[in-house]
């Protein structure tokens, strides 16, 4: 038996919870867990029946609330927590208390509930923009700064309380269902043929598409020795910003126009942003598959068919 057929295998004997389960990037993990045979839990604000995959046990909390996170884990038990519950990714520069209160104060809470219970794994998801922690660089908008601090939180509590503990720094990740962002935006202007605004547009950004990202986020939820690590979940290869909303308009064949320049960058602007996705490689024996162009076909397919769906 492979690796891979192994901890799909051990994922059947887990109680795995997800906080943000009813964000981009939590449904699509929980609808692959459910998949694969976990018992999975999708804690959220909003979570209800109909919010979460199906087969998903909703569980309504608030992650900046202490006892409400407390009281839902105790009840669930899990043996496993995916925190990917966060706010500010496509609006960086929200109020800095929002931003503390969801990004820190909620991480802190569910790593003590987490510890509490006693689970196996607690699986942290941070953003590509938490390098500026390890480069010194100023943090730039409060979105950025409330990540860096949740990660150095997550780094002290394990270190404190020795629980087996991972992180990972997602890229650019994009894909169906997406609502909010450069691609999905991109995407909805050119199938409707309008014009679409954006900067410049020179930023260099690593594009990973969504199931890629699903892979390494279940693969370290069980693999082995990784205790303490950080991880770039990326292709490793990056794309202009303006290159990418190219491609989209031509493989749509569009009738719109992209205007660049149309839009000032954001102050303190990152121009490059690339993962570096060695140690993924090698640690978790994971790399992202789906080239630019293939995922943003997938992407646009998927459009089309819920654009389809809701004109029939």
């Amino acid at each position: 038996m492979d690796d891979t057929v192994h901890r799909e295998a051990s994922l059947r004997q887990l109680r795995v919870l997800v906080t943000g389960a009813t964000g981009f990037v939590g449904q699509h993990l929980c609808r692959r867990l459910v998949t694969l045979g976990a018992a999975t839990y999708g804690l959220s604000r909003s979570a209800a029946a109909q919010t979460v995959p199906a087969g998903v046990t909703p569980i309504a909390a608030d992650v900046t609330r202490r006892d409400e996170v407390i009281t839902a884990l105790k009840q669930v038990s899990p043996s496993h927590v995916l925190h990917l519950a966060a706010v500010g990714a496509t609006e960086p520069f929200l109020p800095r208390e929002q931003a503390n209160s969801v990004n820190v104060t909620g991480t802190v809470n569910v790593l003590q509930a987490s510890q509490a219970v006693g689970i196996q794994r607690f699986l942290h998801v941070g953003t590509a923009y938490e390098h500026s922690a390890a480069t010194a660089q100023q943090p730039h908008n409060p979105y950025v700064t409330s990540k860096i601090a949740a990660w150095l939180f997550w780094r002290t509590f394990i270190e404190e309380h020795s629980l087996d503990a991972v992180a990972v720094r997602l890229y650019y990740v994009y894909g169906p269902q997406q609502i909010h962002g450069l691609i999905p935006e991109a995407v909805r202007a050119a199938q409707r043929h309008e014009r679409f605004n954006l900067t410049p547009g020179e930023q260099w950004r690593d594009f990973v598409y969504v199931t890629d990202v699903i892979d390494a986020l279940i693969t370290a939820l069980t693999a082995p020795n990784v205790c303490g690590q950080t991880y770039d979940i990326g292709t490793g290869v990056g794309l202009q910003v303006k290159t990418a909303v190219r491609r989209i308009f031509e493989i749509t064949q569009s009738r719109g126009q992209y205007v660049l320049g149309a839009l000032n960058y954001r102050p303190n602007e990152e121009m490059a942003l690339i993962a570096a996705p060695a140690a993924a490689q090698h640690d978790l024996k994971w790399q992202a598959r789906i080239q630019f162009d293939e995922g943003i076909v997938k992407t646009i397919d998927a459009f089309r068919r819920h654009l389809g769906q809701h004109e029939s």
